[in-house]
Order: C-alpha cells, then structure tokens, then sequence
C-alpha cells in the first residue's frame, strides 16, 4: 500500500486482457488458516505500463514494470501504507539497507520476509532503474517492495520484477576459478517513473 486506497504492484502480474472484466481481491497480511487482520477489499482499477505475455515481458523495460490501482475501500487507513522514494545519484541506492517481503511459492501460502536485502547492481537512468539484489526470493515475489528506513520514514525504492543473470569476468583475480562467472540477482523497478506513478494515483484515484 503506498496510500489509503492505491495499491502497487508489478505490472506482470495484472490480467490486462481483463481490465474491468474481472474481480481482484486484496487481503493485507494474509496468513493461511486465520482471518484477515485487517479484512480486504478489491481493485477496481488500475494504471501502468503493460508488461504481460512474451512480447511484453521481453521489449519493455524491466524497470517500468509496475502498475498502481485503486482499491474500493481505504483501506491502507486501518493497515497503514509506505512512502516511496528515488534517488537522482545511483550511488545512493547503495547507502541504505533494506527489506521485503512477498508469497514465494517456497512458502506455500505463507508470507516470507527478507530482513537485510542489499543493492548489488543499479542500471538505467534516474527516470527508470533496475534495482538489482542478493536472490533471496522465489517465483510468486513478483510486486513484493524493496522498502527501508530513509529520511525518517519507511519508503519503497522498488517493486519486484524477477531475477535476472549477470555475467561477471571469469578469469581470475577477478573472479575465483570455484565460483561460476555469472551472478543471479533478483531485480526491482524503481526510479522516478515509480514515484511519478504514485502520484498519478493521488492525483485521479485517491480518496
């Protein structure tokens, strides 16, 4: 949530060839077996850059891969909601530590948080980054925040995409001959296109 009716998430993850002709429902804090803490609601629309089917998915940048939508009730008001943020200087992603938190299918319903994600690789411009982490996670974390503590309050820097492989010199001294010359990192879309985006929620879809 980053506000009290606009929900974020990845754009790959929402049924675009349905738009308006299908139900989506939010529950905060899911946890199989027990009510929802803080009930749910649903989505009645939303707004993004489409990254959905091989097309999608393989020409459109990885970094613009969000979408935000409007939920009916206000729900962030009862389990709160995240500021965002983006750095001009890429090397500022680095100064921070972060978390996040997703429903890996590993998990098997279950929620599964990462306490101490830290940013590996930054690519693009200010305008779109792709945030790359340590792979801590699994297929189903798609749209999971990449969140910390800055600048006195919790902020979102990125959303979920996927893992991505980056290939490193393997000769050494640069890369030891027992470790493979390639890293899987998981990568998050973030930037300035991210919190443009939120303030296009506040702008026609808040309460």
């Amino acid at each position: 949530m980053v506000g009290p009716n606009l929900l974020m998430t990845a754009s790959h993850v929402m049924p675009w060839d349905y738009s308006g002709n299908c139900q989506i429902e939010f529950t905060p804090a899911m946890y199989p077996g027990h009510s929802p803490r803080f009930g749910s609601t649903w989505v009645s629309d939303w707004y993004g850059v489409r990254h959905d089917g091989f097309w999608d998915m393989a020409f459109k940048a990885d970094a613009s891969d969000y979408a935000i939508c409007r939920t009916i009730g206000p729900i962030g008001n009862v389990c709160g909601w995240l500021g965002t943020q983006a750095f001009d200087d890429h090397d500022e992603y680095f100064d921070h530590l972060y978390m996040s938190a997703g429903y890996p299918d590993f998990a098997a319903g279950y929620p599964a948080v990462e306490l101490a994600a830290f940013i590996r690789d930054v690519d693009g411009d200010k305008h779109a980054r792709e945030l790359e982490t340590t792979n801590f996670a699994g297929h189903g974390w798609s749209g999971g925040p990449l969140f910390g503590f800055i600048r006195d309050d919790w902020r979102v820097v990125g959303v979920c995409h996927g893992q991505e492989t980056e290939f490193v010199v393997p000769f050494p001294p640069w890369n030891p001959p027992w470790n493979p010359p390639w890293n899987v990192n998981l990568l998050f879309a973030g930037g300035d296109a991210m919190v443009d985006l939120v303030y296009h929620g506040y702008a026609n879809y808040n309460f």
